[in-house]
């Protein structure tokens, strides 16, 4: 049980201000960091990711005035940290609470050792700022959830330190289980030029370490699968060939899990053109990784851009499938099955010779991978809702996107989604909003140790690749 009480009356943090903890034997020592409280929670609980986490936390202040409470759970050596949510429920009905917990995580370490660099190696910290009001106490569970969230594997999305790994920067991660990721996010682009999504991972497949003709892991331990490459959100470059960068940058999280995550990414390109926002979802699951990207553009003033990525599976320098199959399709069915692959040369990013329309809605594209290239999953993507207002006037409802394939420097081939054709120039007040369904799949039964039963049966059609 963790128990805590203001000493004296506040109505905000301020240095100097005195807290206890109650609780007696069963307490755990909590002590000052900064502008909260550090507590640190106990180790060894479990050594298994099948069990999670509960603690009791008792906030009580018995001042005439409310009290603002900034915590910080410490697990110095968590278990399963690819993949750990945090959330606070109700101690009577078990209901979430509603309340935020913000998560940041390490696993990284300098040159294989821990503590050669400050804060690197393995830890997790959980912030959470409460208001409880006068002569009052609020009781709740802390839950650490890891494999499993009652029937179906856990999610979760945590902001991610580098520290060890080499450079910093802003890094997100999500896990879907405890012992993987399935997708990362870099909003800031320090290490690519990728504002994305990286490290596309799928779920529920034979791991990245499996010997050839074998299968590592399994659905109660799932474990690392192979990196398909990226995402690109907004990528809008000048008539020079100039990469608008994104400037004020900000990230919202509104859920970590266990069931469900969103985490939002908003900035404007560095020339003041566009205002991009994006929300990132994903879902607890027991067939295979999904992530729903929604996504606004919001011209700020009158722009020419000869490349206007509106979004890109497989972006230019972070996409890893070797020589994919491509298909596509629209809201009437399957319409072409692509081998050859357009090549657009380093440095001339628009050409535009290759484009297709799609005019039924709702557009899908699948990215098959061979499975010799020790690829386990396809990739495909669903252009759920597509909306825009260009050159001061509303498109219509039928009209989607126009793509083309791409190959662009060392980079595999990737999948380009565009404007309709003629709004190279776009005026202040244009817009996009649109919404896309990434997901990665099985590319055979062989590959797949899922237990659900609907995908166990699609694995086995004929067209079961797209």
């Amino acid at each position: 049980m963790i128990v805590m009480e203001p000493t004296t009356t506040v109505t905000s943090w301020a240095w100097g201000t005195t807290f206890n903890l109650a609780g007696g034997g069963g307490g755990l020592p909590v002590s000052a960091a900064g502008a909260g409280w550090h507590v640190e929670l106990p180790q060894g609980i479990s050594t298994s990711t099948d069990v999670n986490d509960n603690f009791e936390v008792v906030l009580s202040n018995s001042n005439p005035e409310p009290a603002v409470f900034r915590m910080l759970f410490h697990d110095d050596q968590p278990r399963g940290i690819t993949g750990v949510a945090v959330f606070l429920r109700n101690h009577s009905s078990g209901e979430p609470s509603g309340f935020h917990v913000q998560i940041s995580k390490n696993w990284h370490t300098t040159n294989g050792q821990e503590g050669l660099a400050p804060y690197d190696g393995r830890w997790l910290t959980s912030a959470v700022v409460l208001r409880v009001p006068a002569q009052s106490s609020l009781t709740m569970q802390l839950i650490q959830a890891y494999t499993w969230f009652n029937s179906l594997h856990s999610v979760s999305h945590a902001q991610l330190s580098l520290i060890g790994w080499g450079s910093n920067g802003h890094w997100e991660e999500v896990g879907l289980a405890s012992n993987g990721e399935a997708i990362t996010y870099e909003p800031c682009a320090q290490q690519t030029r990728t504002t994305g999504g990286l490290d596309i991972r799928p779920f529920l497949t034979c791991g990245m370490s499996s010997a050839h003709g074998a299968c590592e892991g399994s659905a109660q331990s799932p474990t690392w699968t192979e990196n398909h490459g990226g995402n690109e959100f907004l990528a809008v470059f000048s008539d020079t060939g100039s990469y608008e960068y994104l400037t004020e940058v900000e990230t919202y999280h509104i859920m970590n899990g266990p069931k469900l995550t969103n985490a939002s990414y908003t900035g404007t390109t560095v020339d003041g053109g566009i205002r991009r926002s994006v929300t990132a979802s994903t879902w607890a699951a027991d067939d295979m990784a999904r992530h729903l990207h929604v996504v606004r553009y919001e011209v700020l003033r009158d722009v020419t851009y000869p490349r206007f990525v509106a979004y890109h599976l497989g972006p230019d320098f972070y996409n890893y499938v070797e020589n994919p199959r491509f298909v596509y399709g629209d809201g009437n069915g399957k319409l072409a099955d692509v081998v050859e692959v357009p090549t657009i040369t380093r440095g001339r990013y628009y050409v535009n010779e290759s484009w297709t329309s799609c005019t039924a809605p709702p557009c899908w594209f699948a990215m098959l991978s061979d499975p010799g290239t020790n690829r386990n999953a396809h990739r495909g993507l669903v252009v759920r809702k597509w909306e825009a207002r260009l050159g001061g006037a509303m498109r219509p409802a039928t009209e989607g996107p126009r793509f083309m394939l791409t190959k662009v420097g060392w980079a595999q081939q990737g999948l380009q989604l565009t404007l309709p054709e003629g709004f190279d120039s776009l005026q202040a007040g244009d817009y996009v909003e649109a919404e896309f369904e990434l997901f990665l799949y099985p590319n055979s039964s062989e590959v797949y140790f899922g237990t659900n039963t609907k995908m166990q049966s699609w694995l086995s059609e004929p067209d079961a690749s797209w």
